[in-house]
């Protein structure tokens, strides 16, 4: 029996399409870039081991590793790579990416989100039933 705070999963134990589940998940890495390589890594690995129909769409820093993505299990027959050149042009790519219905996961690095540009993205992932994954770096005070 399943408890009733547990999702109905599909036999693949993939969360329907249609679960509300969708949204944008934002984590907090710390401030030195590199870092997330053990952590992020094999998450995201898995989010691409569990695409059947639609991408995960990665809005990356230039110089991934191909290799290094072998080396954490990487499906890289499901993974799709966007470049930009600035934040504000990573924030509209994600929110496109989103939206468009054919990712099943996007994640990107956004220095600094609005509160209203935070709800859009949400949205976007609600239209286009996708999960969202919102890299960022903890502001170094010390």
């Amino acid at each position: 029996m399943i408890p009733a705070s547990q999702p109905n999963l599909e036999p693949s134990g993939r969360l329907p399409e249609n679960h509300p589940h969708k949204g944008v998940t934002e984590i907090v890495l710390p401030a030195t870039p590199g870092s997330e390589f053990d952590f992020v890594l094999p998450m995201l690995a898995h989010l691409s081991q569990q695409c059947t129909d639609r991408w995960l769409t990665w809005i990356a820093p230039r110089g991934i590793n191909r290799q290094l993505l072998v080396q954490y299990g990487f499906a890289l027959d499901k993974v799709r790579f966007i470049y930009t050149h600035n934040d504000q042009e990573t924030r509209w790519l994600y929110w496109e990416a989103l939206a468009m219905g054919n990712s099943q996961t996007v994640v990107a690095s956004c220095e600094s989100l609005s509160e209203r540009e935070a709800n859009a993205l949400e949205q976007a992932a609600l239209k286009g039933n996708a999960q969202g994954v919102l890299l960022r770096y903890r502001q170094s005070n010390w």
